[in-house]
């Protein structure tokens, strides 16, 4: 994903590319984890790959949540990028898999991550649409083209 298409990103984007990516993650559609035998071919996410997907989401479900844009401004993908590759092989030192680090949980935190993002979304608009009905209705209240003076002479 370029700069340019990662403003218009959602944080659902990251995580639903991760998921997407993640042969751990599959099921059957049925939403049963004895999901059928994946494909050997098909690659796993490096600890640097998932380092980046989760800084990369981390700053955007932050910017839903604060309405602050610094993160997703500084934190592109490229960027992201560059923080799982610097980060990614520590974690390979240490031997910890990222892509296990969530445990027999990751569908459950990914799912609540992704909602998180949503209602807060939504939260946002029904506020916004309800304040713009209030200043309808206030306007709409005003006295219109009142002249003179309400101080008698």
């Amino acid at each position: 994903m370029t700069e340019k298409e990662n403003k218009g990103a959602t944080p659902l984007d990251g995580l639903a590319a991760a998921i997407a990516a993640d042969p751990a993650l599959k099921t059957d559609g049925q939403g049963n984890e004895d999901a059928p035998e994946q494909d050997a071919a098909e690659p796993q996410l490096s600890n640097a790959q998932l380092f980046a997907v989760g800084v990369e989401m981390g700053a955007q479900l932050f910017t839903v949540i604060t309405k602050i844009k610094a993160p997703q401004n500084v934190l592109s993908h490229e960027r992201c990028a560059q923080l799982g590759e610097l980060w990614g092989p520590v974690l390979d030192k240490y031997g910890i898999n990222a892509g296990q680090f969530m445990g027999a949980w990751q569908l459950e935190i990914a799912a609540v991550m992704g909602t998180v993002g949503v209602v807060l979304e939504l939260r946002s608009a029904v506020r916004a649409e309800i304040a713009q009905r209030q200043a309808e209705q206030q306007k709409e209240a005003e006295p219109q083209g009142v002249t003179g003076s309400a101080i008698p002479a």
